[in-house]
């Protein structure tokens, strides 16, 4: 929800995967459980929250379709990004839940990928932007979990934001901020993104484009997509909208006055989904206003005061970037907390990692791992594919990336801290 940080990268040698196809080149009570202690991976055995170091890019963006394959997205470390004219992306992925991560996909400079939408174990889809010139968006899809990508145009013109989800292999959904004219368009595509049809929203829905989880598709045809209302009578207030057929037709929700201009959302499935709702103060920083939970697959949803939604040691205000419910629950919420209300880069933030049990009516904070005595500066991304397994993309005060895990299962590799590896 905030302006991501783009550290500046260091200036190791990096590897470039070919593109797949014939495209462009490159466009080819309160606990869940036990919170346990947070500490560096190699240091302890036992179960709980752990962390090592990052997969080679900062952490964007993050999916996990299993508890041992993730993706990152994000600008690539492995580069002096301010040599650069136009931010180098790179998506990276592990089969080892974490231990090892290897590139994946490397676009063209200026390339932002939008977020990921994985309808099955190996197949994932990401769809792409140029941030810097106008330019038509594209979507990259793997069959074969990361080792190769193929990459098809997206429809429309110039796109500046894509949301897009994937219910299946071949039926997906995608939302475009296009800016000329400057507007909000729907697309669906039963035949994997070959050809493409129109659809239209509601004139007084707005969709959160900004935030790429809050459009979910499912293979019954049940779309929910999350946004805010235009209507004069309910401005700057949280809307939900939802499509039975796939993105083809779409019908207004019923939910409470909530005040909110951005939201992340997570379904667990086309039932349940949970939402939390911002607002965007005077200042620029954003104060969390509620929480929106439905459980008919979005035509109805009711509220929540958002009990233990507050930033620990007194910090505020609290940002999520990013929401995993992998249960109808149990959720994990991801952000951070403190900050400059004049967009200070200076003044440090302080990540936050909440997580309810009880479907979004409570919330925890958990305790996480300083790193190299020092507290983590953001927690931007979440992903848990189980309500056992959790993987998170978080920043060190130093602009160290770093992946924190949670499975009671799972033991890292000794990580040299302070130092990275590139990867290719």
């Amino acid at each position: 929800l905030l302006p991501s940080h783009h550290p500046p990268g260091s200036t190791q040698t990096r590897t470039t995967q070919q593109p797949s196809s014939d495209q462009p080149s490159g466009q080819t009570g309160r606990s869940v459980r036990p919170s346990g202690t947070w500490q560096l991976a190699g240091y302890i055995t036992e179960p709980g929250w752990q962390a090592q170091l990052g997969s080679g890019s900062y952490v964007d963006q993050l999916t996990c379709p299993t508890t041992t394959t993730c993706y990152s997205a994000g600008p690539d470390l492995g580069v002096a990004q301010d040599s650069l004219p136009e931010t180098q992306f790179v998506l990276t992925v592990t089969h080892n839940r974490g231990a090892t991560w290897q590139q994946s996909l490397l676009p063209p400079d200026g390339t932002s990928f939008m977020g990921f939408t994985c309808p099955t174990t190996t197949t994932c889809m990401v769809p792409a932007v140029n941030g810097y010139n106008p330019a038509p968006g594209y979507m990259f899809t793997t069959v074969d979990g990361g080792q190769s990508w193929t990459s098809l145009p997206l429809p429309g013109g110039d796109v500046s934001l894509v949301q897009l989800s994937c219910a299946t292999t071949s039926v997906c959904v995608a939302v475009e901020s296009q800016d000329n004219p400057m507007e909000n368009v729907v697309y669906f595509t039963t035949d994997a993104g070959h050809d493409w049809t129109a659809s239209a929203f509601s004139a007084t829905f707005v969709p959160d484009i900004g935030s790429a989880d809050d459009l979910q598709c499912f293979p019954n045809g049940r779309c929910i997509s999350a946004g805010t209302s235009t209507s004069s009578a309910v401005q700057n207030t949280a809307s939900m909208i939802y499509s039975t057929d796939g993105g083809a037709t779409w019908e207004s929700s019923t939910e409470p006055s909530v005040q909110s201009d951005a939201d992340v959302m997570s379904c667990a499935d086309a039932k349940h989904c949970v939402s939390i709702e911002a607002m965007t103060q005077h200042d620029g920083m954003q104060n969390t206003t509620g929480v929106l939970v439905t459980d008919d697959g979005g035509q109805s949803w009711s509220a929540s005061p958002a009990d233990g939604l507050a930033a620990a040691n007194g910090l505020s205000p609290l940002t999520f970037d990013a929401i995993s419910c992998p249960t109808t629950t149990q959720c994990w919420a991801s952000g951070e907390a403190g900050g400059s209300p004049k967009f200070d880069s200076n003044v440090p933030t302080q990540g936050q990692l909440m997580a309810t049990a009880d479907g979004g009516q409570s919330w925890h904070t958990e305790q996480l791992p300083a790193v190299q005595d020092a507290t983590l500066q953001g927690v931007t991304s979440v992903s848990c594919p189980t309500a056992t397994y959790c993987f998170a993309g978080a920043e060190s005060l130093s602009g160290q990336q770093i992946m924190l895990s949670n499975d009671d299962a799972s033991s890292f590799a000794n990580p040299k801290v302070g130092t990275r590896t590139a990867t290719g």
